[in-house]
């Protein structure tokens, strides 16, 4: 397994999601890759995660971004 990263995510972690979307099950995945059912788990469970530290990244970035936008109109008066 290739560990390069796209965003928050290994290609792996990636790879996982895409067949997962396409409706591919755990052990279908882990034969097509050659490794354990419970890898892909693992492997899935940590892209989740990583979506949701990328989510609330954001998140925090946009309220940052907002209130700095919203102090600057304000001091412009």
């Amino acid at each position: 397994m290739v560990m390069d990263k796209i965003g928050f995510l290994t290609e792996n972690q990636a790879l996982v999601l895409m067949l997962r979307i396409r409706g591919y099950s755990f052990r279908e995945i882990a034969r097509l890759i050659g490794v354990s059912h419970q890898t892909i788990a693992l492997t899935y469970r940590k892209a989740l995660k990583n979506i949701n530290k990328a989510r609330e990244t954001l998140l925090f970035y946009r309220v940052l971004t907002a209130r700095l936008i919203y102090e600057l109109k304000r001091g412009m008066k």
